[in-house]
Protein backbone atom coordinates (compact mmCIF):
# COMPACT_ATOMS: atom_id res chain seq x y z
CA UNK A 1 0.00 0.00 0.00
CA UNK A 2 2.87 2.19 0.66
CA UNK A 3 6.25 3.22 -1.40
CA UNK A 4 8.85 5.35 -0.97
CA UNK A 5 7.89 9.20 -1.39
CA UNK A 6 4.54 8.83 -1.08
CA UNK A 7 2.20 11.50 -0.13
CA UNK A 8 -0.45 10.17 1.75
CA UNK A 9 -3.74 12.08 2.89
CA UNK A 10 -5.42 10.58 5.84
CA UNK A 11 -8.79 11.13 6.78
CA UNK A 12 -9.08 11.33 10.11
CA UNK A 13 -12.47 11.35 11.86
CA UNK A 14 -10.93 11.44 15.20
CA UNK A 15 -11.71 8.05 16.58
CA UNK A 16 -9.94 5.23 18.06
CA UNK A 17 -9.15 3.80 14.59
CA UNK A 18 -8.49 7.18 12.29
CA UNK A 19 -6.13 8.61 15.26
CA UNK A 20 -4.55 5.07 15.29
CA UNK A 21 -3.97 5.24 11.66
CA UNK A 22 -2.42 8.49 11.67
CA UNK A 23 0.24 7.82 14.13
CA UNK A 24 1.12 4.50 12.70
CA UNK A 25 1.57 6.42 9.23
CA UNK A 26 4.07 9.09 11.26
CA UNK A 27 6.12 6.26 12.78
CA UNK A 28 6.40 5.05 9.17
CA UNK A 29 7.10 8.97 7.23
CA UNK A 30 10.90 8.18 7.93
CA UNK A 31 11.29 4.55 6.81
CA UNK A 32 9.03 4.94 3.24
CA UNK A 33 9.98 9.42 3.47
CA UNK A 34 6.07 10.08 3.10
CA UNK A 35 4.82 13.37 2.55
CA UNK A 36 1.80 13.33 5.24
CA UNK A 37 -1.76 15.74 5.08
CA UNK A 38 -4.84 15.30 7.38
CA UNK A 39 -8.27 15.70 6.52
CA UNK A 40 -11.54 15.91 8.70
CA UNK A 41 -15.15 16.34 7.07
CA UNK A 42 -17.96 17.22 9.25
CA UNK A 43 -21.30 15.72 8.31
CA UNK A 44 -23.60 18.12 10.37
CA UNK A 45 -25.53 15.22 11.66
CA UNK A 46 -23.92 15.42 15.10
CA UNK A 47 -24.32 18.98 16.24
CA UNK A 48 -22.11 20.08 19.11
CA UNK A 49 -19.95 16.48 19.46
CA UNK A 50 -19.14 16.78 15.44
CA UNK A 51 -17.46 20.35 15.72
CA UNK A 52 -15.47 18.99 18.82
CA UNK A 53 -14.30 16.14 16.57
CA UNK A 54 -13.24 18.98 14.08
CA UNK A 55 -11.41 20.75 16.81
CA UNK A 56 -9.72 17.47 18.32
CA UNK A 57 -8.25 16.40 14.86
CA UNK A 58 -7.01 20.02 14.12
CA UNK A 59 -5.51 20.24 17.24
CA UNK A 60 -3.13 16.72 16.47
CA UNK A 61 -2.55 17.54 13.56
CA UNK A 62 -0.58 20.58 14.38
CA UNK A 63 1.06 18.79 17.38
CA UNK A 64 2.05 16.29 15.08
CA UNK A 65 3.45 19.13 12.34
CA UNK A 66 0.98 18.27 9.89
CA UNK A 67 -1.22 20.16 6.75
CA UNK A 68 -5.00 20.14 7.99
CA UNK A 69 -7.68 20.44 5.44
CA UNK A 70 -11.39 20.48 7.33
CA UNK A 71 -15.00 21.01 5.28
CA UNK A 72 -18.63 21.09 6.81
CA UNK A 73 -21.22 19.25 4.30
CA UNK A 74 -24.78 19.19 5.10
CA UNK A 75 -25.10 15.55 4.33
CA UNK A 76 -28.73 15.34 5.52
CA UNK A 77 -29.96 17.69 3.21
CA UNK A 78 -27.44 15.91 0.20
CA UNK A 79 -29.63 13.05 1.45
CA UNK A 80 -33.11 14.74 0.17
CA UNK A 81 -31.48 16.29 -2.84
CA UNK A 82 -29.84 12.69 -4.29
CA UNK A 83 -32.47 9.88 -2.94
CA UNK A 84 -29.71 8.14 -1.47
CA UNK A 85 -29.54 6.58 1.91
CA UNK A 86 -27.67 8.07 4.84
CA UNK A 87 -24.85 5.36 4.80
CA UNK A 88 -24.19 5.85 0.72
CA UNK A 89 -24.96 10.10 1.05
CA UNK A 90 -22.51 10.08 3.49
CA UNK A 91 -19.71 8.23 1.59
CA UNK A 92 -20.45 9.72 -2.22
CA UNK A 93 -19.94 13.32 0.32
CA UNK A 94 -17.09 12.36 1.97
CA UNK A 95 -15.05 10.53 -0.77
CA UNK A 96 -15.73 13.83 -2.93
CA UNK A 97 -14.03 15.85 -0.18
CA UNK A 98 -11.33 13.78 0.12
CA UNK A 99 -10.71 13.55 -3.89
CA UNK A 100 -10.48 17.34 -4.27
CA UNK A 101 -7.89 17.65 -0.96
CA UNK A 102 -6.38 15.04 -2.45
CA UNK A 103 -5.74 16.56 -5.96
CA UNK A 104 -4.62 19.70 -4.44
CA UNK A 105 -1.85 18.34 -2.64
CA UNK A 106 -1.40 15.83 -5.58
CA UNK A 107 -1.37 13.05 -2.75
CA UNK A 108 -1.42 9.78 -4.63
CA UNK A 109 -2.92 7.91 -1.68
CA UNK A 110 -5.89 8.21 0.33
CA UNK A 111 -5.31 6.26 3.96
CA UNK A 112 -8.77 5.36 5.53
CA UNK A 113 -9.04 3.66 9.01
CA UNK A 114 -11.22 0.59 8.61
CA UNK A 115 -10.47 -2.37 10.50
CA UNK A 116 -11.02 -5.98 10.88
CA UNK A 117 -13.84 -5.49 12.50
CA UNK A 118 -15.27 -2.94 10.09
CA UNK A 119 -14.83 -5.66 7.36
CA UNK A 120 -16.94 -8.38 9.69
CA UNK A 121 -19.29 -6.21 10.36
CA UNK A 122 -19.68 -5.40 6.75
CA UNK A 123 -19.80 -8.88 5.54
CA UNK A 124 -23.12 -9.67 7.78
CA UNK A 125 -24.74 -6.86 7.06
CA UNK A 126 -24.10 -7.59 3.68
CA UNK A 127 -25.85 -11.09 4.08
CA UNK A 128 -28.30 -9.96 6.41
CA UNK A 129 -29.62 -7.48 4.17
CA UNK A 130 -29.70 -9.90 1.22
CA UNK A 131 -26.64 -10.03 -1.10
CA UNK A 132 -24.32 -11.29 -3.94
CA UNK A 133 -20.64 -12.08 -4.35
CA UNK A 134 -19.83 -8.37 -5.17
CA UNK A 135 -21.62 -7.32 -1.26
CA UNK A 136 -20.20 -10.31 0.45
CA UNK A 137 -16.98 -9.16 -1.02
CA UNK A 138 -17.24 -6.18 1.59
CA UNK A 139 -14.46 -3.27 1.69
CA UNK A 140 -11.82 -3.12 -0.55
CA UNK A 141 -8.17 -3.15 1.23
CA UNK A 142 -7.59 -1.11 -1.98
CA UNK A 143 -9.23 1.18 -4.55
CA UNK A 144 -8.93 3.50 -7.65
CA UNK A 145 -11.03 6.27 -7.82
CA UNK A 146 -12.31 7.95 -10.84
CA UNK A 147 -11.90 11.55 -10.60
CA UNK A 148 -8.07 11.70 -8.93
CA UNK A 149 -5.15 9.95 -9.66
CA UNK A 150 -5.46 8.89 -5.96
CA UNK A 151 -5.11 5.43 -4.79
CA UNK A 152 -7.49 4.41 -1.78
CA UNK A 153 -5.78 2.12 0.38
CA UNK A 154 -6.66 0.91 4.04
CA UNK A 155 -3.52 -0.13 6.17
CA UNK A 156 -5.89 -1.85 8.93
CA UNK A 157 -8.31 -3.44 6.91
CA UNK A 158 -6.69 -7.02 8.76
CA UNK A 159 -5.67 -5.09 12.12
CA UNK A 160 -8.54 -5.94 14.99
CA UNK A 161 -10.08 -3.26 16.93
CA UNK A 162 -9.08 -4.73 20.33
CA UNK A 163 -5.60 -4.10 19.26
CA UNK A 164 -6.14 -0.91 17.64
CA UNK A 165 -7.34 -0.09 21.86
CA UNK A 166 -4.08 -1.63 23.08
CA UNK A 167 -1.77 0.49 20.40
CA UNK A 168 -3.55 3.33 21.50
CA UNK A 169 -3.02 2.13 25.58
CA UNK A 170 0.22 1.44 24.93
CA UNK A 171 1.14 5.00 23.02
CA UNK A 172 -1.39 6.92 25.52
CA UNK A 173 -3.11 8.14 22.48
CA UNK A 174 -6.31 9.50 23.57
CA UNK A 175 -8.86 9.45 20.69
CA UNK A 176 -12.82 11.00 20.46
CA UNK A 177 -15.53 8.73 20.62
CA UNK A 178 -19.18 8.86 18.87
CA UNK A 179 -21.94 8.06 21.45
CA UNK A 180 -24.26 6.96 18.54
CA UNK A 181 -22.43 4.11 17.78
CA UNK A 182 -23.03 3.01 21.34
CA UNK A 183 -26.22 2.28 21.04
CA UNK A 184 -27.90 -0.64 19.49
CA UNK A 185 -30.69 1.41 17.31
CA UNK A 186 -29.31 1.17 13.69
CA UNK A 187 -28.41 -2.14 12.05
CA UNK A 188 -24.84 -2.18 11.80
CA UNK A 189 -24.48 -1.46 15.62
CA UNK A 190 -27.09 -4.15 16.51
CA UNK A 191 -24.10 -6.32 14.58
CA UNK A 192 -21.33 -4.74 16.54
CA UNK A 193 -22.62 -4.64 19.67
CA UNK A 194 -25.12 -7.93 19.76
CA UNK A 195 -24.52 -10.18 16.76
CA UNK A 196 -21.02 -10.53 16.67
CA UNK A 197 -20.37 -10.97 20.50
CA UNK A 198 -23.02 -14.01 20.45
CA UNK A 199 -20.83 -15.61 17.40
CA UNK A 200 -17.94 -15.31 19.00
CA UNK A 201 -19.03 -16.71 22.29
CA UNK A 202 -21.86 -19.58 21.10
CA UNK A 203 -20.30 -20.84 17.55
CA UNK A 204 -17.23 -19.67 16.71
CA UNK A 205 -14.49 -17.58 18.80
CA UNK A 206 -12.85 -16.48 15.16
CA UNK A 207 -15.84 -15.30 13.47
CA UNK A 208 -14.28 -12.23 12.92
CA UNK A 209 -11.11 -13.67 10.79
CA UNK A 210 -13.19 -16.13 9.33
CA UNK A 211 -15.70 -13.66 7.88
CA UNK A 212 -12.68 -11.05 6.79
CA UNK A 213 -10.94 -14.58 5.58
CA UNK A 214 -14.67 -14.54 3.64
CA UNK A 215 -14.53 -11.77 2.03
CA UNK A 216 -11.02 -12.10 0.56
CA UNK A 217 -11.86 -14.77 -1.53
CA UNK A 218 -15.05 -13.66 -2.65
CA UNK A 219 -13.41 -10.34 -3.79
CA UNK A 220 -11.00 -12.38 -6.04
CA UNK A 221 -14.50 -14.25 -7.56
CA UNK A 222 -15.70 -10.96 -7.87
CA UNK A 223 -12.73 -9.85 -9.70
CA UNK A 224 -13.06 -12.30 -12.46
CA UNK A 225 -16.46 -11.66 -12.70
CA UNK A 226 -15.82 -8.06 -13.13
CA UNK A 227 -13.09 -8.53 -15.76
CA UNK A 228 -15.57 -10.93 -17.88
CA UNK A 229 -18.00 -7.97 -17.72
CA UNK A 230 -16.23 -5.51 -19.01
CA UNK A 231 -15.44 -7.31 -22.36
CA UNK A 232 -19.59 -7.37 -22.81
CA UNK A 233 -19.80 -3.66 -21.94
CA UNK A 234 -18.73 -2.07 -25.33
CA UNK A 235 -20.97 -5.04 -27.34
CA UNK A 236 -24.22 -5.06 -25.30
CA UNK A 237 -24.87 -1.93 -23.73
CA UNK A 238 -26.34 0.75 -26.11
CA UNK A 239 -27.06 4.18 -25.44
CA UNK A 240 -30.45 5.31 -25.92
CA UNK A 241 -32.12 8.53 -25.79
CA UNK A 242 -30.56 9.47 -22.30
CA UNK A 243 -30.72 5.69 -21.19
CA UNK A 244 -29.58 2.84 -21.60
CA UNK A 245 -30.71 -0.17 -24.42
CA UNK A 246 -29.89 -3.80 -23.43
CA UNK A 247 -30.70 -6.61 -25.91
CA UNK A 248 -33.07 -9.26 -24.10
CA UNK A 249 -31.86 -12.25 -26.93
CA UNK A 250 -28.30 -11.39 -26.45
CA UNK A 251 -28.55 -10.52 -22.97
CA UNK A 252 -30.38 -13.92 -22.39
CA UNK A 253 -27.17 -16.30 -23.81
CA UNK A 254 -25.03 -14.86 -20.90
CA UNK A 255 -24.31 -16.75 -17.69
CA UNK A 256 -26.95 -15.08 -14.56
CA UNK A 257 -24.07 -13.68 -13.03
CA UNK A 258 -22.73 -11.89 -16.15
CA UNK A 259 -26.47 -10.67 -16.73
CA UNK A 260 -26.61 -9.47 -13.43
CA UNK A 261 -23.44 -7.26 -13.91
CA UNK A 262 -24.72 -5.79 -16.73
CA UNK A 263 -27.84 -4.59 -15.29
CA UNK A 264 -25.64 -3.27 -12.59
CA UNK A 265 -23.79 -1.31 -15.12
CA UNK A 266 -26.67 -0.11 -16.79
CA UNK A 267 -28.07 1.21 -13.72
CA UNK A 268 -24.84 2.75 -11.68
CA UNK A 269 -24.38 4.33 -15.45
CA UNK A 270 -27.27 6.20 -15.60
CA UNK A 271 -27.75 7.32 -11.46
CA UNK A 272 -23.86 7.22 -11.14
CA UNK A 273 -24.68 5.48 -7.96
CA UNK A 274 -21.74 2.84 -7.19
CA UNK A 275 -24.16 0.19 -4.84
CA UNK A 276 -25.43 -3.06 -6.17
CA UNK A 277 -28.50 -4.41 -6.55
CA UNK A 278 -29.95 -5.66 -3.52
CA UNK A 279 -31.73 -9.80 -3.75
CA UNK A 280 -34.78 -8.13 -4.38
CA UNK A 281 -34.24 -5.77 -7.35
CA UNK A 282 -32.17 -8.78 -8.96
CA UNK A 283 -35.49 -11.27 -8.62
CA UNK A 284 -37.73 -8.60 -9.15
CA UNK A 285 -34.98 -7.82 -12.87
CA UNK A 286 -34.78 -11.69 -13.71
CA UNK A 287 -38.74 -11.80 -14.11
CA UNK A 288 -38.57 -8.65 -15.78
CA UNK A 289 -35.49 -10.46 -18.53
CA UNK A 290 -37.44 -13.64 -18.20
CA UNK A 291 -41.39 -13.46 -18.61
CA UNK A 292 -41.97 -9.61 -18.75
CA UNK A 293 -44.69 -7.82 -21.20
CA UNK A 294 -43.88 -5.03 -23.04
CA UNK A 295 -44.79 -1.86 -21.28
CA UNK A 296 -43.99 -3.67 -17.92
CA UNK A 297 -40.75 -1.90 -15.70
CA UNK A 298 -39.74 -1.47 -12.28
CA UNK A 299 -38.16 1.14 -9.92
CA UNK A 300 -34.39 0.65 -8.93
CA UNK A 301 -32.26 2.52 -6.48
CA UNK A 302 -30.56 6.01 -7.66
CA UNK A 303 -34.19 6.67 -9.68
CA UNK A 304 -34.15 4.32 -12.66
CA UNK A 305 -36.68 2.61 -14.27
CA UNK A 306 -36.21 -0.59 -15.82
CA UNK A 307 -38.60 -1.46 -18.77
CA UNK A 308 -39.59 -4.14 -21.54
CA UNK A 309 -39.76 -2.51 -24.75
CA UNK A 310 -40.48 -6.10 -27.76
CA UNK A 311 -37.16 -7.72 -27.54
CA UNK A 312 -35.25 -4.87 -25.45
CA UNK A 313 -34.79 -3.73 -21.89
CA UNK A 314 -34.38 -0.12 -21.12
CA UNK A 315 -33.10 2.08 -18.18
CA UNK A 316 -33.63 5.71 -17.84
CA UNK A 317 -34.34 8.24 -15.36
CA UNK A 318 -37.49 8.02 -13.37
CA UNK A 319 -40.31 9.43 -15.45
CA UNK A 320 -43.07 7.62 -14.68
CA UNK A 321 -45.95 8.99 -12.25
CA UNK A 322 -45.72 8.81 -8.78
CA UNK A 323 -49.13 6.92 -8.53
CA UNK A 324 -47.53 4.15 -11.07
CA UNK A 325 -44.57 3.09 -9.04
CA UNK A 326 -44.55 -0.52 -8.81
CA UNK A 327 -42.17 -1.57 -6.14
CA UNK A 328 -40.71 -0.72 -2.84
CA UNK A 329 -39.51 -2.39 -0.38
CA UNK A 330 -36.67 -0.31 2.15
CA UNK A 331 -35.16 -0.21 5.61
CA UNK A 332 -35.96 2.84 7.78
CA UNK A 333 -33.14 4.35 9.61
CA UNK A 334 -34.41 4.42 13.50
CA UNK A 335 -33.68 6.92 15.00
CA UNK A 336 -33.12 8.60 11.60
CA UNK A 337 -34.82 10.71 8.65
CA UNK A 338 -35.30 8.74 5.78
CA UNK A 339 -36.09 10.23 2.12
CA UNK A 340 -38.33 8.07 -0.07
CA UNK A 341 -38.38 8.48 -3.69
CA UNK A 342 -40.84 6.36 -4.51
CA UNK A 343 -43.24 8.27 -2.64
CA UNK A 344 -42.19 11.62 -2.76
CA UNK A 345 -42.27 12.18 1.24
CA UNK A 346 -39.66 11.81 4.24
CA UNK A 347 -40.31 9.69 6.95
CA UNK A 348 -38.97 11.09 10.34
CA UNK A 349 -38.51 8.45 13.47
CA UNK A 350 -37.61 9.33 16.53
CA UNK A 351 -37.92 7.83 20.10
CA UNK A 352 -40.03 9.42 22.79
CA UNK A 353 -40.07 8.14 26.29
CA UNK A 354 -44.19 7.54 27.15
CA UNK A 355 -46.42 10.62 27.88
CA UNK A 356 -49.86 11.39 27.45
CA UNK A 357 -49.04 14.44 25.57
CA UNK A 358 -47.08 12.95 22.70
CA UNK A 359 -47.65 14.90 19.50
CA UNK A 360 -50.11 13.44 17.30
CA UNK A 361 -51.77 14.22 14.26
CA UNK A 362 -53.13 13.05 10.16
CA UNK A 363 -49.23 12.93 9.45
CA UNK A 364 -47.79 11.43 12.56
CA UNK A 365 -47.96 7.84 14.37
CA UNK A 366 -46.76 6.48 17.28
CA UNK A 367 -46.42 2.69 18.77
CA UNK A 368 -44.97 0.92 21.30
CA UNK A 369 -41.02 0.62 20.66
CA UNK A 370 -40.66 -2.67 22.78
CA UNK A 371 -43.16 -4.42 20.74
CA UNK A 372 -41.45 -4.11 17.51
CA UNK A 373 -39.86 -6.59 15.59
CA UNK A 374 -37.19 -4.35 14.15
CA UNK A 375 -36.11 -3.72 11.70
CA UNK A 376 -38.77 -1.28 10.11
CA UNK A 377 -39.16 -1.18 6.15
CA UNK A 378 -41.51 0.68 4.34
CA UNK A 379 -43.35 -0.88 1.23
CA UNK A 380 -45.86 -1.16 -1.18
CA UNK A 381 -48.63 -4.78 -0.69
CA UNK A 382 -47.79 -7.86 -1.57
CA UNK A 383 -49.87 -11.00 -2.26
CA UNK A 384 -51.33 -12.87 0.90
CA UNK A 385 -50.77 -9.09 3.29
CA UNK A 386 -52.90 -9.37 6.28
CA UNK A 387 -53.62 -6.47 9.04
CA UNK A 388 -54.30 -5.91 12.51
CA UNK A 389 -56.19 -3.06 12.61
CA UNK A 390 -56.77 -0.67 15.69
CA UNK A 391 -59.06 -1.18 17.75
CA UNK A 392 -60.53 -4.60 16.33
CA UNK A 393 -59.81 -8.32 17.91
CA UNK A 394 -58.42 -9.93 14.66
CA UNK A 395 -56.73 -9.42 11.53
CA UNK A 396 -58.40 -9.43 8.06
CA UNK A 397 -56.74 -9.05 4.67
CA UNK A 398 -55.12 -6.20 3.64
CA UNK A 399 -57.40 -6.20 0.49
CA UNK A 400 -60.31 -6.83 2.46
CA UNK A 401 -59.54 -3.91 3.92
CA UNK A 402 -58.77 -1.64 0.95
CA UNK A 403 -62.39 -2.51 -0.28
CA UNK A 404 -63.85 -1.61 2.94
CA UNK A 405 -62.68 1.39 3.33
CA UNK A 406 -62.98 2.21 -0.42
CA UNK A 407 -59.93 2.35 -1.84
CA UNK A 408 -59.56 2.84 -5.61
CA UNK A 409 -58.46 -0.36 -7.14
CA UNK A 410 -55.85 1.65 -9.24
CA UNK A 411 -54.29 2.94 -6.26
CA UNK A 412 -53.66 0.15 -3.97
CA UNK A 413 -50.72 -1.05 -5.14
CA UNK A 414 -48.99 2.34 -4.16
CA UNK A 415 -50.68 3.03 -0.44
CA UNK A 416 -47.29 3.26 1.45
CA UNK A 417 -47.26 0.12 4.38
CA UNK A 418 -45.12 0.51 7.60
CA UNK A 419 -44.05 -2.66 8.31
CA UNK A 420 -41.50 -4.79 10.98
CA UNK A 421 -40.13 -7.61 10.82
CA UNK A 422 -43.32 -10.23 11.39
CA UNK A 423 -46.17 -7.68 10.29
CA UNK A 424 -47.53 -4.48 9.18
CA UNK A 425 -47.84 -1.82 11.64
CA UNK A 426 -49.03 1.18 9.62
CA UNK A 427 -51.53 1.72 6.36
CA UNK A 428 -49.60 4.94 6.11
CA UNK A 429 -51.68 7.76 4.16
CA UNK A 430 -49.88 11.44 3.59
CA UNK A 431 -52.59 12.36 1.60
CA UNK A 432 -56.61 13.54 1.79
CA UNK A 433 -57.94 10.35 1.85
CA UNK A 434 -57.48 9.43 5.43
CA UNK A 435 -56.72 5.98 5.41
CA UNK A 436 -54.41 5.85 7.48
CA UNK A 437 -54.27 3.35 10.62
CA UNK A 438 -51.87 1.91 13.03
CA UNK A 439 -51.87 -1.70 14.08
CA UNK A 440 -53.67 -3.12 17.27
CA UNK A 441 -50.38 -5.19 18.33
CA UNK A 442 -48.28 -2.24 18.35
CA UNK A 443 -50.90 1.05 20.18
CA UNK A 444 -49.35 2.57 22.70
CA UNK A 445 -50.82 1.22 25.99
CA UNK A 446 -50.28 2.29 30.14
CA UNK A 447 -47.79 -0.06 30.07
CA UNK A 448 -45.68 1.27 27.05
CA UNK A 449 -42.09 2.42 28.41
CA UNK A 450 -40.42 3.44 24.70
CA UNK A 451 -42.09 5.25 22.31
CA UNK A 452 -41.25 4.71 18.47
CA UNK A 453 -42.89 8.22 16.55
CA UNK A 454 -42.84 8.37 13.06
CA UNK A 455 -43.57 11.42 11.15
CA UNK A 456 -44.05 12.06 7.42
CA UNK A 457 -42.95 15.10 5.64
CA UNK A 458 -44.71 15.31 2.15
CA UNK A 459 -42.92 17.10 -0.72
Amino acid sequence: MLERNSRVLAAVSGGPDSVALLHVLVSLRSKYNLTLSVAHLNHMIRGRDADEDARYVEKISKKLGLPFFCARKNVPLFMKKTSLSPEEAARKVRYNFLERIARNQKADKIAIGQTADDQAETVLLALIRGTGIAGLSGIPPTRSLEKSAAMVIRPLIEVSRPEIEEYLKTKKITARIDASNLKPVYLRNKIRMELLPLLETNYNPNIKTALVRLANILREDNQFILEETKKLVPKLLVKNNGGIRLDLHVLRTIPPPLQQRLVREAVNTISKNTQPLSTIHWEQMKNLINSGRTGSYLTLPGMVTAGREYNSLLFAPQKYPKNAVKYLDRELNVPGRNYIPETGFTIDTSLLEHSENFPKGREKAVFDYDRINFPLRIRFRKAGDRFHPFGMKGSKKLKDYFIDRKIPAGERNTVPLLSDKRRIIWVMDPGKCGYGIISEKVKVTGKTKRILQVSLQTE
